[in-house]
């Protein structure tokens, strides 16, 4: 019998945090130490999905963005300095842009969000 799904870092599950720590392109290892969990154990939950996957249970939605190299190898060293992987960092940035409100700040681009005022 499974346990109860373990929230991690922002995602529902253990499971789900290791599917789109991978789909940011992080190596295993990478999430091993992003999720604080054995390299084996990172690995048990993908054949675990695998397994799930091949018996018809849906899997969750996930989006990917795409960044291009140039960006990517910039934002390499400072995901390396957290100990992180390049699309944890990209999802952590965005998330504390967008909770914290600073979207239009970042873009300086004069374009309110739909339902603000000017």
């Amino acid at each position: 019998m499974m346990g109860a799904a373990k929230p991690t870092l922002g995602y529902p599950s253990r499971t789900a945090a290791v599917l789109a720590l991978r789909t940011q392109g992080c190596t295993t290892g990478e999430i091993a130490r992003a999720i604080g969990i054995p390299i084996s154990s990172v690995l048990a939950l993908e054949t675990s999905h695998a397994r799930q996957q091949a018996k018809g249970v849906e899997p969750p939605l996930s989006h990917r963005v795409i960044l291009e190299k140039e960006l990517f190898n910039k934002m390499l060293p400072i995901a390396s300095n957290r100990g992180i992987c390049v699309g944890e960092l990209a999802r952590r940035i965005v998330a504390v842009t967008v909770e914290d409100g600073m979207v239009d700040a970042v873009l300086d681009d004069g374009v309110a969000a739909a339902g603000e005022s000017s």
